[in-house]
This record gives C-alpha cells, sequence and structure tokens, in this order.
C-alpha cells in the first residue's frame, strides 16, 4: 500500500551527510536520511530527496546534523521485509526548504536558487529558530 501526503513546515534533522548523485540519465538528485520527532515523542525515519535545480542548492547547504523545516510530498509504502515481517518505507521531496545552516538562515526553493531568509539575520545560529 502507498499514500502520498503533501506536508508544509515540517521539521527534520538529518543524521548523515548527504550525498549528491547523477542519474543513468544524467539527472542530479540529493539523498538524505532525516528523522522528524513528532509531538507524541514518536520519530518518523525518512528519505530526504531533491532533483534537478535544488539538488544542488540542497547539498551545498545541509549536512549531517542539519535542521531543516520543509514543504513537499511525503510518500509511505509498505513493504515485505526479508525476514517475513513488514517494513515502511517513508520518501520526502522537497519543493521547498528553510535551513539552519553556520552563516544563518538559508531560503532553498524548487528552482534551486538561495536566498537568505532574514537578510538582517547574520549571526551563526545552534538552533533553528522554527
Amino acid at each position: 500500500m502507498e499514500t502520498v501526503k503533501r506536508v508544509s513546515g515540517l521539521k527534520v534533522r538529518v543524521t548523515k551527510d548527504p550525498e549528491l548523485k547523477t542519474s543513468a540519465k544524467g539527472v542530479s538528485f540529493f539523498k538524505a536520511n532525516a528523522v522528524h520527532d513528532k509531538q507524541d515523542g514518536e520519530a518518523v525515519w525518512l528519505t530526504v530527496l531533491g532533483f534537478k535545480g535544488i539538488s544542488k542548492s540542497l547539498a551545498e547547504h545541509i549536512k549531517k546534523g542539519s535542521l531543516l523545516k520543509v514543504s513537499g510530498k511525503v510518500t509511505t509504502k509498505e513493504y515485505q521485509k526479508k525476514d517475513g515481517g513488514m517494513g515502511i518505507d517513508n520518501s520526502l521531496i522537497v519543493d521547498s526548504a528553510l535551513v539552519s545552516t553556520a552563516a544563518g538562515l538559508v531560503e532553498i526553493d524548487e528552482f534551486g536558487v538561495t536566498l537568505p531568509a532574514n537578510p538582517e539575520e547574520t549571526k551563526a545560529t545552534t538552533e533553528a529558530p522554527f
């Protein structure tokens, strides 16, 4: 079974250094593992993906430990594991992201354009303000 849901403002933390790859058809894509902590304390693990223009900007600004506030499409698929049990795969295709970096907040959109989220905020931040 597969479900698809649009999300806006989903907060995630990247748990592994991301990868920037090129498909066999020459399309660049970004891939990272991340976790979303729900209000009830449950952790939801996601594969974060970005394609074409956004992929390079995501790879440039995101590293292990980065905090993101993203909008995009989450696809959840159930699958059968090798041991016979059921597993769940969650993928998030990013349309836009607000990224907390050492230089401040950066906004990345689906065209790959990076903009300062708030030009007056130039201080480094250790905690995302979202």
